[in-house]
């Protein structure tokens, strides 16, 4: 069973050679950078594969702080929507937010929506790509 996944993991890397991509491997693991501050992490634990989307430090969608692609969309939601009321708790206490703080929150919105449609694709894309070599290689 073990030699299973490490026949797995030479597949992938051998894949990750031809097409020229850059990647790290550590121990169990092999972390892939996908450009734009998005990188593929291919976890082998208990004979299972498990592919992540990652964002690095510096990235347009987190800042600083580095995080998987799910997590990350569920904090910026939260921050959206806190924010959302904010604005409107803010309205109804008689004082409006002027129509630049709308167009403020309406540009992060559709700024964030546009990074998170990119980085989603790739990595969903890449991670297909991943699966296809495995299962076509048996």
């Amino acid at each position: 069973m073990e030699e299973n996944v490490f026949n797995k993991l030479d597949i992938v890397i051998s894949n990750l050679n031809e097409l020229d991509y850059t990647y790290k491997r550590i121990d169990n693991s092999i972390e892939i950078n996908l450009g734009f501050g998005l990188t593929s992490k291919i976890i082998l634990e208990n004979s299972k594969m498990k592919i992540l989307g990652i964002l690095k430090p510096w990235n347009p969608i987190t800042g600083f702080v580095k995080m998987e692609i799910e997590k990350s969309l569920k904090m910026n939601s939260i921050l959206l929507l806190i924010t959302a009321v904010i604005l409107f708790l803010g309205f109804i206490d008689g004082f409006p937010p002027t129509i630049f703080i709308y167009c403020l929150f309406q540009l992060v919105t559709v700024y964030m929506t546009i990074w998170y449609i990119y980085y989603i694709i790739k990595f969903y894309i890449f991670k297909y790509e991943i699966e296809s070599w495995i299962t076509n290689s048996k």
